[in-house]
């Protein structure tokens, strides 16, 4: 409570936050993190399909008159009824979910659909970040879909839906089991290709560790945010108290205000979307990113090929984690392949690098967190490549 009234009083008074206030590292486990398998109860999946509609777009890129062939998709998908169960009694922050569960609206593409692929075509499945959309892989969505992948990409809940139903608050259990149950529902039963950007790492592993019903054959991380905490997220004990107290619904619009102060104060970096800001906080909170470093390590020992693009000008993720992470999968500073340059017109390969078993890292000097987007045509090529290099090591 007192860290709570701290945080209010910073508020109030403009104070300043001490910057040796930070979270020990093993304030994980006294946070009551379980490091047992996420088990997950099949389901009969509620669903109401509309009508598939054309994407509307206003700038005409190469990528996006690739992406007008491509429709929006919706479903709707009941998940979380076996955790809010239990939840709403005993984990802090869930007392106004429902015990039925939340019924969520998706929009997703799905090429194979568009073009009536083969029902033995391999699936790529891609993630966004928190906040983020379908749209965030409109560069890759063609490439992939030229190479007979059937490439689907949904769009999750953003931090609006959470405020308007009280039932979905970004928990790494909560968005892998929403996941887990579109793929069911669309029926999807394997995975040749996973690609997650950012803090969506956590319920792709989950996926790839603990669920038997979906196999996943390789993994690419684009931007991920790491297997311990990072220096964004502190001072923790402020971030912890935002979070608790945003789960009170008639505190939340307050909350939004004072999210803005405090991202002033701290400097943290945002987009100017405050929404976007609060819920990428919640999103990796909640993620148990403790447990990250131990599931990337089984999977590289079970020879599950991963590939992994990040930043060195990130300003979410500091490049001590990212590097921290090349290692447990085997891959060291001097086997990354490293590019330098701006963009995609002014990059070049500056080291060339090698795998380890099946692992690849791919660094860019100059990128930032959404360096995708800035060299599209470097990342579509690397992706491309190490998809069917591992297509080819499978046949």
């Amino acid at each position: 409570m007192g860290s709570t009234r701290r945080l209010f009083q910073m508020a109030v008074a403009g104070g300043r936050v001490s910057a040796h206030c930070r979270w020990p590292m093993g304030a994980a486990r006294r946070r009551g993190l379980s490091s047992a398998p996420l088990r997950c109860q099949i389901q009969t999946t509620e669903l109401y399909r509309d009508e598939a509609i054309p994407l509307h777009k206003t700038e005409r890129t190469v990528a996006e008159a690739h992406q007008e062939l491509y429709k929006e998709r919706h479903i709707t998908v009941h998940a979380c009824d076996d955790l809010f169960r239990e939840w709403k009694r005993t984990r802090p922050g869930y007392k106004y979910v429902s015990e039925a569960g939340v019924s969520v609206p998706l929009s997703y593409i799905h090429t194979g659909l568009d073009r009536q692929a083969a029902a033995d075509a391999p699936v790529v499945f891609a993630l966004h970040g928190a906040p983020g959309s379908y749209r965030e892989f409109d560069s890759l969505v063609p490439v992939l879909d030229a190479q007979g992948a059937s490439v689907i990409v949904p769009t999750l809940p953003d931090l609006t839906f959470s405020m308007k139903t009280q039932s979905f608050w970004h928990s790494v259990e909560e968005r892998t089991d929403l996941i887990r149950r579109f793929l069911k529902a669309i029926n999807v039963r394997e995975i040749d290709m996973m690609v997650a950007h950012s803090s969506s790492m956590y319920p792709m592993l989950h996926l790839a560790m603990h669920n038997s019903e979906i196999k996943i054959n390789s993994l690419v991380f684009i931007a991920p945010s790491g297997c311990r905490m990072i220096r964004q997220m502190s001072p923790y004990w402020m971030m912890k108290a935002f979070d608790d107290w945003f789960r009170v619904p008639w505190l939340q619009k307050f909350m939004c205000g004072l999210a803005v102060y405090i991202v002033r104060v701290l400097g943290k970096p945002n987009n100017n979307e405050m929404k976007g800001t609060i819920v990428s906080m919640i999103t990796i909170r909640n993620s148990r990113f403790d447990e990250a470093g131990a599931m990337v390590c089984e999977l590289k020992r079970r020879g599950v090929p991963m590939l992994m693009l990040y930043g060195e000008r990130d300003k979410l993720i500091e490049r001590e984690v990212s590097e921290e992470m090349a290692a447990m999968m085997g891959v060291r500073p001097a086997l990354m392949h490293v590019y330098r340059g701006k963009d995609d017109s002014e990059a070049v390969l500056e080291q060339s690098g090698k795998l380890d078993g099946n692992c690849e890292v791919v660094c860019f000097k100059q990128g930032t967190h959404y360096a995708f987007k800035k060299y599209p045509n470097v990342f579509n090529d690397i992706i491309l490549k190490f998809w069917k290099r591992n297509q080819e090591a499978r046949v």
